[in-house]
């Protein structure tokens, strides 16, 4: 084995950086630099994703290799692409900066798209995250927690990591349901939760 120190990219943008992982290449030679793009039809700024990467990722030179690979909510990976495994795109559930367009991201997040409704039983609410669970992050009643739940609301930061910790908890459960069903030869989980 070998050790070595871990440095992060500049810019420090974790579509950039974690497309720089699972491509093994610069920025610009990946093409995602940031967390959105101007998008050509429409002229407005979208989330970045899979379509904007200009080289393959591991999970596409481990298919190419015969190896079965499962992703669960890598960033910048909408629309799933058919890989040797299971696609599971950053799209799925709660992310906080993308559209809440339903539809389109049922249509486009899931690869094999026959597995929607097994993997759709695994999300996990955020109205749903236990006065508990939040009690372990944040310091406050129960009766003020109640005062914070409900649809995401980006301006309240208890709201907010609700559902960032029901996002954590849907790709574990997701990873961990993938792991027992399918016994990828790779399985990689993105958890915004420790981005």
């Amino acid at each position: 084995g070998t050790t070595g120190v871990l440095r992060s990219e500049e810019p420090m943008l974790s579509p950039l950086l974690w497309t720089t992982m699972a491509t093994g290449r610069l920025p610009e030679e990946h093409g995602i630099l940031d967390f959105f793009v101007m998008d050509a039809k429409t002229k407005t700024r979208v989330p970045v994703g899979r379509q904007n990467r200009q080289v393959d990722a591991f999970w596409n030179m481990l298919g190419d290799a015969g190896r079965s690979v499962s992703i669960v909510g890598w960033l910048a990976t909408d629309p799933a692409e058919a890989i040797h495994g299971v696609m599971v795109t950053d799209k799925f559930g709660y992310l906080a900066y993308a559209p809440k367009d339903t539809v389109q991201a049922e249509a486009t997040s899931l690869y094999p798209r026959e597995r929607w409704g097994e993997m759709k039983r695994l999300v996990v609410d955020g109205r749903e995250v236990s006065d508990a669970e939040m009690m372990r992050f944040v310091h406050v009643t129960a009766a003020e927690l109640a005062r914070h739940r409900g649809e995401f609301d980006p301006k309240d930061p208890v709201n907010a990591l609700m559902h960032l910790y029901a996002s954590t908890r849907t790709f574990e459960r997701i990873a961990m349901h993938v792991w027992d069903e399918d016994r990828p030869d790779v399985l990689a989980v993105y958890f915004e939760w420790v981005d």
